[in-house]
């Protein structure tokens, strides 16, 4: 491109993973506006509690990173303080292990199919 937008030149300059995040979420929640549509927000939270699963980010960076896209997108099977509710919980627990455990099995029961759909 001749003349890439703003963001993309500020992207390719980024080398720290969350700056990079950071700087596409930015882009992606500026004006002017598009709608996402709602039958994918589910399958958002479904594929960041993959990521968990893979172990690429913190069971606390799930439900923060949750948390914030259910506070954002309004539509999503759970509201943004059910996921700070447990955020809330397993910190004060001192990340309990046993905390997280049932945690990520209430998780996976309530967006199973959304899961399924992302790994396929």
């Amino acid at each position: 491109m001749e003349n890439p937008p703003y963001w993309i030149i500020e992207l390719a300059t980024i080398k720290f993973i969350p700056d990079a995040t950071k700087a596409i979420n930015e882009y992606a929640s500026s004006e002017p506006f598009e709608e996402i549509p709602s039958d994918l927000y589910d399958f958002y939270i479904a594929c960041i509690y993959i990521r968990y699963k893979r172990r690429e980010i913190s069971w606390a960076t799930f439900l923060q990173m949750a948390g914030e896209f259910a506070d954002y997108a309004q539509a999503v099977k759970c509201d943004c303080e059910w996921f700070y509710e447990m955020l809330n919980v397993y910190e004060d627990s001192e990340f309990s292990k046993g905390i997280e455990k049932y945690q990520t099995k209430k998780v996976s029961e309530i967006f199973k199919v959304n899961s399924t759909e992302a790994q396929d």
